[in-house]
């Protein structure tokens, strides 16, 4: 985790495919040529970057939203990010 991540704000990037696939929304990344099976976590997470937004701010609404200590919370969207950034669905503005 960086200082920096935390100041930065979050929104979508790349232009994308959204699809249900057995209960699950999956992400296909127009200009990456990848695809992402999000987990009820990222999904929460993409769903609000709908807005720019930065990890503390996402941080905070899902912790009202699910029972969980600040580091794991944390950890968990830190990850997600970095995931969804690899893929160029997500990027800091």
């Amino acid at each position: 985790m960086t200082t920096e991540g935390n100041a930065d704000r979050w929104q979508r990037g790349a232009e994308c495919i959204s699809t249900e696939v057995d209960d699950q929304r999956v992400l296909f990344a127009i200009e990456s040529g990848k695809y992402v099976a999000l987990n009820v976590t990222a999904e929460r997470i993409w769903d609000m970057l709908a807005e720019p937004l930065s990890e503390d701010e996402i941080v905070a609404r899902l912790r009202a939203q699910f029972e969980v200590d600040a580091a794991t919370c944390r950890a968990a969207v830190d990850r997600t990010l970095a995931e969804l950034a690899a893929t160029k669905l997500v990027r800091r503005v």
